[in-house]
């Protein structure tokens, strides 16, 4: 799929609160947009584990879908409320809310009325070696520890026949190309969960009959010619689901 017809800012104007483009690993609104109707049906719950800015409660709710998302950073909570607040002021037929909670202790913090109903986990985790966890001791855990535990958090979260989408991106650190694709799958298979599908979404725009590519521009800071560009034009997107129900 091609998600970069339109530039990031032109897919936020208007849908999203100032500041909502200050996360590192937010995902595209047209990406999430287009994976939550592949995945879903108007009426259904999705889940954000990894809520960032609020971008998959946000494309949701717009979707007609029902939305929860959970958060550890309270100043990136604060912000998932103002654009879900800013949803609602344009009659958005979907209900969203975010939880502040430790992805990596779910479910735990989720109402148990809601255990069983998630009909599509859809997330970006974390560009870093690490995941913030608000353990006693333990401010952050290894990259495929963490996501492998939330994860398998989800996984009593989800309806029958619900799947867990895993957006994510090779990203740079110190000057080496680190395989975040890879890494989401070490942790999905840790999880207890197994690969069914994978996509690949590509940023390009139409100029001239042509594709002309964008970086994916969060996996990309500092030094850009440390790694060509065009390493950097895609995100990859992986389709779960618990091998108990597979």
């Amino acid at each position: 799929m091609f998600v970069g017809r339109r530039s990031l800012a032109a897919q936020r104007r208007g849908r999203y609160v100032a500041g909502s483009a200050a996360h590192p690993a937010r995902m595209a609104p047209d990406l999430a947009t287009a994976l939550i109707e592949d995945y879903t049906r108007p009426g259904d719950l999705v889940l954000d584990p990894l809520a960032g800015t609020g971008t998959t409660l946000v494309e949701a709710v717009h979707a007609g879908r029902n939305a929860l998302g959970v958060e550890i950073g309270p100043g990136w909570v604060a912000l998932v409320r103002s654009n879900l607040a800013h949803a609602r002021g344009h009659g958005v037929a979907g209900h969203g809310r975010v939880i502040r909670g430790d992805a990596t202790r779910l479910p735990a913090g989720i109402p148990i009325e809601l255990r069983g109903q998630v009909n599509l986990v859809l997330t970006a985790p974390p560009l870093a070696p690490t995941m913030p966890v608000q353990r006693a001791g333990r401010g952050r855990v290894p990259f495929v520890d963490g996501m492998a535990a939330a994860l398998a958090g989800c996984v009593p979260l989800l309806a029958p026949g619900g799947v867990i989408v895993v957006v994510s991106r090779p990203w740079r650190h110190e000057h080496h190309l680190v395989d975040q694709p890879g890494l989401v799958v070490a942790a999905a298979v840790a999880a207890g969960l197994e690969l069914i599908d994978s996509r690949r979404a590509v940023h390009a725009r139409i100029r001239d009959d042509r594709f002309v590519a964008r970086h994916a521009s969060s996996a990309v800071t500092g030094d850009r010619r440390a790694t060509p560009v065009g390493w950097l034009q895609h995100d990859d997107i992986a389709i779960l689901m618990s091998r108990d129900v597979s």
